[in-house]
């Protein structure tokens, strides 16, 4: 069953977050966050090499509810100041998943199933695939290449048309030799993550299937959303 079935759901397998410290952890704070900058310090008026944001919501409105990643923001002078904005939407709604390049209105995936963009600095390409046959359908993904830097959101979605939700997954790899990375991704940790209400810290929270990890890639770092059955 499905978020939109009536029924009572109950989430999540893995810890949400991966650091690039290897430490793992859920997030408990909603809204946004900073999920990775470079460096981890700016002085004021100075712009990050490279910024990662996500808005995180509660899937309902349980107070023991998993949050989910529904909005990721990138910026930074490593991108030239672009602005790559990625929506998590069902492919089967008329708000789909979409792409927004420095403020400009939200594209969905071509219908040929796949987009492109490229600059000197970095590129974009969005795609429709289908990486866990059997568990998931065909979804959007979108994947950043910035230098030796590999930034990939993902989305999967619960449940059909007006009735489905959609969350993303992001991970990271290239960060080898990158020193001084700051965010939820990076050596900020579990410090200001928040912490599950009391009476949530025994829930039983169940795994959907197997899905991919974002440790079986022993460089990856990442955020995984809820998923729930």
């Amino acid at each position: 069953f499905g978020p939109g079935s009536g029924d009572t759901v109950s989430a999540v397998g893995d810890p949400h977050v991966t650091s690039i410290t290897g430490e793992k952890f859920d997030l408990w704070v909603t809204g946004w966050s900073t999920f990775l900058q470079v460096p981890k310090n700016v002085e004021p008026n100075s712009v990050p090499k490279l910024l990662v944001t996500g808005n995180v919501q509660p899937y309902h409105a349980e107070k023991c509810a998993p949050a989910y990643l529904q909005t990721v923001k990138v910026t930074g002078s490593l991108i030239d100041h672009h602005e790559v904005m990625v929506r998590a939407g069902s492919l089967e709604t008329s708000v789909p998943f979409g792409i927004s390049l420095n403020g400009s209105a939200f594209i969905p995936i071509g219908s040929s199933g796949s987009s492109s963009f490229s600059s000197q600095s970095f590129s974009l390409h969005g795609k429709i695939s289908e990486d866990e046959p059997g568990v998931w359908g065909p979804d959007a993904k979108l994947v950043i290449e910035v230098g030796a830097i590999m930034l990939t959101v993902t989305q999967h979605t619960e449940g059909r048309f007006d009735d489905s939700r959609s969350m993303l997954d992001v991970s990271v790899t290239g960060l080898d030799g990158v020193e001084n990375v700051g965010g939820w991704l990076g050596v900020d940790g579990a410090l200001s993550a928040g912490r599950a209400p009391p009476e949530c810290l025994n829930v039983a929270f169940i795994a959907a299937g197997t899905h991919p990890r974002h440790d079986d890639d022993p460089e990856a770092v990442g955020f995984q959303s809820p998923h729930i059955w």
